[in-house]
């Protein structure tokens, strides 16, 4: 029953033990005050201790196949009435944006009129009289150059009077976008 040490071929010094590894897992273990506290629904006993070379570890409990589906079915519910409204809102958020887009660029082309009497040639030259900082991008079509430029009545007055939107569809309001 006592300690046996041994030099082996190339192992270095080993020791054995008959009996103590035995008795060292089989003596109760008081538990930690930090155990009873992070898990007082599990406590530690002597049967569900694994040995480790700090003492005693509780061995891991893992999910059970019903509670994985459980847990899966609710989020498959939560996003069938996320995504949805996510994509609603993004499709209002692109068409309040447009509106803003054609008031802000009306305003301009009426400031550009008040100010030279008559109207610019080119969107662009909005920018470079800064009457706008960039050339307004249409949301829906995602590029700055699909905006559809209507003329003036009188072809000396310039070559913008208005813009519209180049995007095909309609809006939530059933107006199509190229009569915004």
């Amino acid at each position: 029953m006592g300690l046996r040490t041994e030099i082996g071929k190339g192992m270095g010094l080993r020791t054995q033990d008959s009996g103590l590894r035995k008795r060292l897992l089989d003596r109760p273990r008081p538990l930690s005050p930090e155990s009873q506290v992070l898990s007082p629904a599990f406590p530690l006993s002597p049967e569900s201790c694994v040995p480790s070379p700090r003492g005693c570890a509780r061995a891991s409990r893992a999910f059970t196949l019903v509670e994985l589906l459980v847990v899966l079915a609710i989020l498959a519910f939560l996003l069938s009435v996320a995504v949805p409204r996510y994509f609603g809102s993004l499709d209002r958020s692109k068409e309040t944006v447009l509106k803003d887009n054609l008031f802000q660029v009306r305003e301009s082309l009426d400031h550009f009129y008040a100010d030279t009497g008559k109207y610019p040639d080119k969107i662009e030259d909005l920018v470079t009289r800064h009457y706008l900082r960039a050339a307004p991008v249409d949301p829906v079509t995602g590029s700055a150059t699909t905006w559809v430029v209507v003329p003036p009545r009188e072809l000396d007055k310039g070559g913008v009077f208005d813009i519209k939107s180049g995007a095909t569809g309609n809006g939530k309001d059933g107006t199509a976008y190229k009569d915004w």
